[in-house]
C-alpha cells in the first residue's frame, strides 16, 4: 500500500459519519438496482416457465412431412432433442356430441415427448409400447363420450379422404360428408392407460380430438410431425430456413415450420416486444436510481474533496501529480465499493425474496388464467440470474466511479497555490447577499445572517435542494399514479353489481338453463334480461329540440354522433325530427323490472324506464360522458329494421322528404360493390317496424348487471311480458342471466360443469368477481412495488440531505465559534439554524411540489386515454412530503448543531481548516 492509499484510508477514518454515510449510500443504490435486475430476471424466468406449460420447450417444429424426412432432420448435428408424431391415422368416434369433430386423430408418439411437450396425466400414465393409449379430458367435457383408465376400446380405423383421393390430416378441419369419406381399414383395439390434458393442441377446430400411443416401426408412411430442441437456440430460424421439407403425394395440406417463437424469446434466444418493454422499464429505473445516488454519493465526495482541498494543494506542492490525487480518490471510491456493493447486492436480492414471497400468490391467480388444470400453478419466485447480479454490481460501481470522479476532476484542475491560499472557495458580490431590511426587522441579527449564508453558499446548498426536490417529485407522483389508478379501479368495481354473467342465445331450454344454473351451490340473488341482437342497429325517432348540443355537435372539437339529414349537395337540412341511431332496446324479468319501478317511484301509465348516457373518446385520447338529450321526450318511436329487399343494404343516409318526413336511404350491392344508380330513399315507416313507447322515469343507475348495457346512449328498459308485443317476430334475442354467489370462484366452477352438461360453451360465461379480483391484486402489487420504490429513493435522499446539511454545519465551526466569542447565545444560534432550515424546505417544496403537479398531470393524460377521470392532486400526498422535508432537515440541523455545541471555542478559533 502506497503513501496516497494510507493518506485515504486515514481520511476515510477521520470522517466516519461521511464514511458510513456514503456507504448506506453506496448500499441502497445498488441493492435499488439489484431489485430492478434480478426483477426482470425472475419475470423472465416466470414467463418462461409458463410459456413451458402451455407450448413445451421445443424450439421448432416441422409438419405434413414423411417419415422419412423427420429421420432426416431428427439426425442432423444441430438437433440436441426431438419429438416425432406419427400420423397412424383416424378412428370413428360413436356417440360425439361434436358435430365438427367426429373422429379420433391417432398419433403415434417417438423420442423425448415427455420433456419437450405439455403432456398432464390427469389420470394414469403415457403410453409404453403400440398398443397403449392416452385419450383428451375434453373428449368427455366436449364430446360427451366417457371412457375410463383400463378400458379397452375397439373402433373402426381408417383414413378421411376426399373424392379426389387426396387424404386429410390435422391441418385440415371437418368438411362434411358429401365434400369427405371416412374409408375404413380395420379394426383398432387400445388398452386405455391415461386421461392427459395438453394445451399445446385446441380441439376446438380440428376433426378429430387427439389421442396419443408409442409409435410403431414399420406400417404405411401417412407423414407425421417433428418437434426439436436444438443445441443452439439462436440458431432455430437459421435452422428451419435450410431445411427443404417436401409435400407428401396425395394429402392436402402444405409442409409447416414454425417456432416456438415466446419460448424463444423468453429463453434469451430471441429478441421480442416482451423483452423490449422490459428492457426499456429497467433502463429508466436504473437511469432514475443513478440519477439519485450520483447525487447523494458524488455529493458526498465533492464535501470531502472540497475539505481536503489544501491537502491536496499541499501535496501537489511537494511533487504529487493530478494523476496521483485523482487516483487517491478513485481508490478512496474503491475501497467505499467493496464494503457497499456485496452487502447491496445481497440486500437487493433478500428484498426482492421478501417481495416476491408476499406477492407470488397474487401474481400467480392473475397470470396463470387459463392453465391453473394443468398442474400445479407457476408462481413467480427469485431467480437471480448471473448476468442480473453483475450488471448491478457494475452499474453500481460505476456510479460510485462517476460520483468520485467529477467532483475530483473538478477540484484538481484548480493550482497548488490558490488551493492552498483558498481564493477559489468563496466568491461573491456585495449585491449578490444583499438581504432585504425586512428580514432583519422581523428575524433580527440572525435572520440576516442565516439568509446571508443561503446566498453566499449556493452550491453547497444547491445539492440539498436538490435532494429535497427530488424526494417530493417522486413521492408525489407515485402517490398520484396509484392514486388515479384506485380511483379508476374503485369506479368500476362500484359499476359492476352482478358477480356471474351468463350469455345464451335464446332457445326454447334457455329458461329451463337459467333455472338449472340459479339453483347452483351460492347462488345469492339471481335475474335475466333479454338484448336484441340484429344486423342493423335500432333506432328511434325523437323531437329535434330535445337533442343535447354535445351529441349534435361532438365534445372538445370533435364531430357530433347525430346522422343528420342532408340535401343532395350534403348540407344539413333542418327536420323538427331526427332519427337517432343509439339505441338500445332491453327487455327484463317482469319481477325485476317491477322492483325498479318501485325503487326508483316511477308513477302512473307506461312503457319503459329510460337510461342516458354516452361515453365518447376524442381525437386527443380523453374520455367523455354526456347525454343525448336536454330532456328525454315523455314519448320515442322506437324503429326495429325491416328485412330490405334482396342485395339492398342501409347506408345510413337520411333526408327530408316532401311532405316533411324523414326518409332512409338504401343502395344495391353486388360483390361487396355499390351498384351504379340502385340508391333508393323510403319513408322511415316503410324502413322501420315502429312502436311508440311512452317512457315513465328517466334512471340515474343501471339496473342489477345490466352496466354493460349503458354508456353507448338511450337505454330503455321494459319488462318481458311487452316482449311479444313491441319486439317484431324475427329478431334475434340474447338472454344474458345474472347471479351473486357467497363463493363466486367455486360456483362458476360448478356453472361451467353444468354448460358443459346442457352443451353449452364455458365461454359464455364471464366471472366479474375473478376480474375485480384480479385487478385489486394488480394494483397491490403496482402499490407495493411503486411505494417500495419511493422508499428506497427516498432513503436516498435523505441520506444526501443528512450528509450535506450536517458536514456543511460541522464545516462552519470556526464561524460558529466567531459568533459565539462575540455573544452569540444558544438561543440565537437555534433561530439562525432553524430560519436556515426553513430557507432550505421552502426552496425545495416550492420547486418539487411545481414539478410535481406537472408531472401528475402527464400521469392525468396517459390514463385517461382509458377511463374517465378528472384531474385532481391528492393533496394527502402534499400534506405527508411537507412534513417530511422538514421533519428531516430539522432532525439533521439538531444532530449537527449538538456536535458543535460540545466545541470548546478557544480551541476552535486557533484550528486551521486542514
Amino acid at each position: 500500500m502506497n503513501v496516497f492509499h494510507k493518506f485515504a484510508i486515514k481520511s476515510l477514518k477521520l470522517n466516519r459519519t461521511r464514511t458510513i454515510v456514503t456507504i448506506i449510500g453506496i448500499i441502497l443504490s445498488t441493492a435499488m438496482l439489484t431489485a430492478v435486475t434480478t426483477t426482470v430476471s425472475s419475470v423472465q424466468q416466470f414467463l418462461l416457465e409458463v410459456t413451458e406449460k402451455q407450448n413445451g420447450c421445443w424450439h421448432g417444429v416441422v409438419s405434413n412431412i414423411s417419415m422419412k424426412q423427420i429421420d432426416e432432420i431428427s439426425k442432423k448435428k444441430e438437433v440436441e432433442k426431438q419429438v416425432s408424431i406419427q400420423n397412424i391415422g383416424y378412428a370413428k368416434l360413436p356417440h360425439s356430441k361434436n358435430e365438427t369433430s367426429p373422429y379420433l386423430y391417432i398419433g403415434g408418439l417417438n423420442g423425448d415427448y415427455e420433456t419437450l411437450l405439455p403432456f398432464y396425466m390427469k389420470e394414469g400414465r403415457m403410453p409404453k409400447n403400440e398398443n397403449e393409449i392416452i385419450l383428451p379430458a375434453s373428449l368427455e367435457t366436449n364430446a360427451g363420450v366417457s371412457y375410463q383408465v383400463g378400458d379397452v376400446i375397439s373402433l373402426p380405423k381408417g383414413l378421411r379422404v376426399l373424392k379426389n383421393k387426396n387424404q386429410l390430416w390435422e391441418d385440415d378441419s371437418y368438411l362434411n360428408e358429401d365434400d369427405e369419406t371416412f374409408v375404413e381399414s380395420g379394426k383398432a383395439a387400445y388398452h386405455v392407460v391415461g386421461i392427459y390434458l395438453n394445451p399445446l393442441y385446441d380441439q376446438s377446430m380440428s376433426a378429430g380430438y387427439y389421442v396419443f400411443t408409442k409409435a410403431a416401426n414399420g406400417g404405411p408412411d401417412y407423414g407425421g410431425s417433428v418437434y426439436v430442441s436444438l443445441k443452439d437456440g439462436r440458431k432455430t430460424a437459421d435452422f428451419l430456413k435450410q431445411i427443404k421439407p417436401q409435400k407428401m403425394k396425395g394429402t392436402v395440406a402444405d409442409p409447416l415450420k414454425d417456432t416456438n417463437r415466446m419460448y424463444l424469446i423468453y429463453s434469451g434466444n430471441a429478441s421480442g416486444s416482451v423483452f423490449r418493454v422490459l428492457g426499456g422499464l429497467m433502463g429508466i429505473l436504473i437511469a432514475i436510481i443513478m440519477f439519485g445516488s450520483i447525487a447523494l454519493i458524488g455529493n458526498s465526495f465533492s464535501i470531502s474533496v472540497n475539505e481536503r482541498k489544501r491537502q491536496y494543494g499541499l501535496l501537489s506542492s511537494i511533487g504529487a501529480t493530478r494523476k496521483q490525487l485523482r487516483r487517491n480518490v478513485l481508490y478512496e471510491a474503491s475501497v467505499l465499493s467493496v464494503i457497499g456493493i456485496p452487502i447491496g447486492v445481497l440486500a437487493g436480492i433478500g428484498g426482492m425474496s421478501v417481495t416476491f414471497y408476499f406477492v407470488s400468490d397474487l401474481m400467480s391467480n392473475m397470470l396463470n388464467q387459463g392453465i391453473e388444470e394443468y398442474g400445479e400453478a407457476v408462481r413467480l419466485h427469485m431467480s437471480a440470474a448471473g448476468w442480473a447480479v453483475l450488471l448491478a454490481a457494475l452499474i453500481g460501481f460505476f456510479t460510485v466511479l462517476i460520483s468520485a470522479y467529477l467532483p475530483a476532476r473538478k477540484a484538481l484542475r484548480t493550482s497548488a497555490i490558490e488551493v492552498i491560499r483558498q481564493s477559489q472557495d468563496i466568491k461573491i458580490r456585495a449585491n449578490k447577499v444583499k438581504t432585504w431590511k425586512l428580514t432583519g426587522k422581523l428575524f433580527g441579527l440572525e435572520g440576516t445572517l442565516a439568509s446571508k449564508n443561503f446566498k453566499r453558499n449556493r452550491k453547497k446548498y444547491r445539492a440539498t435542494v436538490f435532494s429535497l426536490f427530488v424526494s417530493v417529485v417522486l413521492f408525489i407522483s407515485a402517490t398520484s399514479f396509484c392514486d388515479y389508478m384506485s380511483t379508476a379501479i374503485n369506479t368500476m368495481i362500484s359499476t359492476v353489481s352482478c358477480d356471474i354473467r351468463v350469455s345464451d342465445d335464446l332457445t326454447d331450454d334457455s329458461k329451463a338453463l337459467y333455472d338449472k344454473l340459479r339453483v347452483t351451490k351460492g347462488v345469492t340473488k339471481s335475474s335475466y334480461y333479454f338484448n336484441l341482437s340484429t344486423e342493423s342497429s335500432i333506432s328511434a325517432v325523437v323531437p329535434d329540440s330535445s337533442i343535447s348540443e354535445e351529441y349534435r355537435n361532438g365534445v372538445d372539437g370533435e364531430g357530433g354522433q347525430l346522422n343528420e339529414p342532408v340535401d343532395e349537395k350534403g348540407n344539413v337540412v333542418k327536420s323538427k325530427t331526427q332519427l337517432v341511431d343509439n339505441l338500445t332496446v332491453v327487455f327484463m324479468e317482469n319481477q325485476a323490472f317491477d322492483e325498479c319501478v318501485k325503487q326508483n317511484g316511477a308513477n302512473g301509465k307506461f312503457d319503459a324506464l329510460a337510461y342516458d348516457a354516452m361515453s365518447n373518446q376524442t381525437r386527443d385520447g380523453k374520455m367523455y360522458k354526456y347525454p343525448l338529450f336536454n330532456k328525454i321526450p315523455n314519448e320515442v318511436e322506437v324503429c326495429f329494421p325491416k328485412k330490405l329487399p334482396k342485395h339492398y343494404e342501409d347506408v345510413y343516409a337520411r333526408r327530408v322528404g316532401k311532405n316533411g318526413e324523414l326518409e332512409c336511404r338504401m343502395e344495391k350491392y353486388l360483390n361487396e360493390e355499390p351498384e351504379p344508380n340502385s340508391e333508393r330513399f323510403v319513408p322511415y315507416k316503410e324502413f322501420y317496424n315502429t312502436r311508440k313507447i311512452t317512457i315513465g322515469k328517466t334512471l340515474d343507475k343501471a339496473p342489477f348487471g345490466m352496466e354493460n348495457e349503458v354508456g353507448s346512449g338511450l337505454v330503455l328498459f321494459m319488462p318481458e311480458r311487452a316482449m311479444a308485443k313491441i319486439c317484431p317476430a324475427g329478431i334475434e334475442k340474447l338472454m344474458v342471466m345474472l347471479y351473486n354467489s357467497d363463493n363466486p370462484t367455486e360456483t362458476s366452477e360448478k356453472m361451467c360443469q353444468v354448460l358443459e352438461n346442457n352443451d353449452r360453451s364455458t365461454g359464455d360465461l364471464y366471472n366479474y368477481a375473478r376480474e375485480i379480483q384480479d385487478v385489486r391484486a394488480m394494483m397491490l402489487v403496482i402499490k407495493i412495488f411503486s411505494y417500495g420504490f419511493i422508499i428506497l429513493i427516498s432513503l436516498i435522499s435523505i441520506a444526501n440531505v443528512f450528509n450535506t446539511i450536517s458536514t456543511n454545519i460541522l464545516l462552519r465551526r470556526r464561524e460558529f465559534a466567531v459568533l459565539r466569542s462575540v455573544g452569540m447565545t444558544r438561543h440565537g444560534f437555534y433561530k439562525m439554524m432553524n430560519l436556515e432550515c426553513i430557507l432550505y424546505g421552502c426552496k425545495g417544496l416550492f420547486f418539487g411540489l411545481i414539478a410535481s403537479v406537472g408531472v401528475t398531470y402527464l400521469i392525468y393524460l396517459s390514463l385517461r386515454n382509458q377511463m374517465i377521470l378528472d384531474f385532481y392532486i391528492p393533496w394527502y400526498s402534499v400534506v405527508i412530503a411537507v412534513f417530511s422535508v422538514f421533519f428531516v432537515v430539522f432532525c439533521t440541523m439538531l444532530y449537527a448543531m449538538r456536535k458543535i455545541q460540545k466545541d470548546n471555542v478557544a480551541e476552535t478559533l486557533k484550528s486551521d481548516v486542514f
